[in-house]
């Protein structure tokens, strides 16, 4: 059933027009929000990566790490010892920055993690060109 305003069914079309707006824009964002968190774990994956070649970082440093993290950035999620090397994998796999193309860097974090290293030749050409679906995925 249609919420009519006070003003009338006319104004119910203007109104839905700016929610349409609004959800346009909370899309944007989120899309935003998302590609700069991608950036974010691959810089981050690239540091850890550096770091064990060069200093030679082992699991009980990137743990250290992760608890560092947690005490200076209390209620930050996401940055678990575990999460952390997920990181320095997905730099791995993608070493250079070029080859984060837009679609991927649009990928959720949580989809980029179903798409294993198996995989990952077989399956990204197929998701980038929208053949598959990644929510679709077993997990």
């Amino acid at each position: 059933m249609k919420k009519t305003s006070s003003k009338g069914p006319l104004f119910d079309d203007a109104f839905a027009e700016v929610i349409g707006l609004i959800r346009e824009a909370r899309q944007r964002a989120v899309k935003t929000i998302n590609t700069e968190l991608i950036n974010l774990y691959w810089r981050i994956g690239k540091y850890v990566h550096q770091r064990i070649k060069t200093d030679g970082w082992a699991k009980g440093t990137v743990e250290q790490l992760a608890i560092y993290i947690a005490r200076s950035e209390s209620g930050l999620r996401g940055f678990s010892a575990q999460n952390l090397w997920r990181m320095r994998q997905f730099y791995e796999v993608y070493p250079h920055p070029e080859k984060l193309s837009t679609p991927l860097r649009e990928l959720l974090w949580s989809s980029q993690r179903r798409i294993n290293s198996r995989t990952r030749d077989l399956l990204l050409p197929r998701l980038l060109s929208g053949k598959i679906n990644v929510e679709a995925m077993p997990e």
